[in-house]
């Protein structure tokens, strides 16, 4: 997959168009149908870089960073990823200033596919219908993707999030059709894991990512492309650390190597319980050995 910056122009393309944080069910389904009727065009994923969301001051809670986005794009078989630059300006840009300056000049779409709910140009004036008569006027098709549904609901990222926001990572990634992930590089600590028995992997979520509440949860592990069942503590460690800022911090079943300095994913699977403040140590790895047996019964159970 060619990755494409603000400035290159490209011919004769087949362009999906959206934020797609999370790249969920209906995300790749409209990705699909761009690969699938694109011929010997190429197809392109038109989309920003950071969130909108981000350049407009909102706290939204993202479902994925740039570089996850990217990796799960190019996964899917896209041919270009073309990261537009989100700047104050161009959020500024007319509908038809985006589908001349944009699809037509600089992209060159032939077939435009969007989503049912699509919005475009400054405050987001411009709808999917606006999109199909600005196509009649310079050249393109427009697709319009419908709605997905799942369990009766429409799959969409704020539904996401705000499943993670509630803990419920079942319903999460039943959405996203793949397991949510904090990705990060595992970084030292105080080592206290290992005075403790329970020698822990920690990394600190991507800023501005969603954050479920605070907690201990049964989870999985990617490392080097294998999963691996652990326990993970998402919070501020308020027993023996409590910095103020949020960490994940996991323990991997039958796991000894080396990984400081590695990136890895971590997949918060269940709830178990709070994020407690203990009185002593003590009664840290009584807890501790309990979250072990209570994570296995849920890995036991599925």
């Amino acid at each position: 997959m060619k990755v494409v910056a603000d400035g290159e122009k490209i011919g004769s393309s087949f362009v999906c168009i959206g934020n797609f944080d999370g790249v969920h069910l209906a995300h790749k389904a409209l990705i699909e149908e761009a690969i699938n009727s694109k011929g010997d065009n190429p197809s392109v994923v038109y989309t920003f870089k950071p969130h909108p969301a981000v350049v407009m001051g909102q706290s939204l809670g993202l479902l994925m960073s740039d570089k996850q986005k990217e990796d799960c794009i190019k996964e899917l078989g896209v041919d270009i990823l073309y990261l537009q630059p989100t700047t104050s300006e161009y959020l500024s840009m007319s509908p038809e200033g985006f589908a001349k300056d944009i699809l037509k000049d600089k992209i060159g779409a032939i077939k435009v596919f969007v989503g049912y709910d699509f919005r475009f140009g400054a405050k987001g004036v411009g709808d999917a219908e606006a999109l199909k008569k600005f196509g009649i006027k310079y050249g393109f098709e427009v697709k319009i993707m419908p709605e997905i549904k799942v369990d009766g609901e429409t799959v969409k990222s704020s539904l996401i999030r705000d499943y993670i926001n509630k803990g419920n990572f079942y319903k999460a990634n039943k959405f996203l059709g793949r397991l949510f992930t904090y990705r990060g590089k595992v970084s030292h600590g105080k080592k206290l894991g290992r005075v403790l028995g329970y020698p822990t992997a920690n990394i600190f979520p991507e800023k501005g990512m969603v954050i479920p509440p605070l907690g201990v949860y049964a989870s999985k592990l990617k490392i080097d492309d294998l999963w691996y069942d652990g326990v993970s503590n998402i919070g501020v460690n308020p027993t023996v650390e409590d910095t103020g800022r949020i960490k994940i911090e996991s323990n991997i079943f039958n796991f000894n190597n080396e990984i400081y300095g590695k990136t890895i994913e971590v997949a918060l699977i269940e709830y178990i319980r709070d994020e407690i403040k203990f009185k002593n140590k003590e009664e840290l790895i009584k807890q501790i050995d309990k979250d072990f047996i209570c994570a296995k019964k849920i890995f036991d159970k599925d």
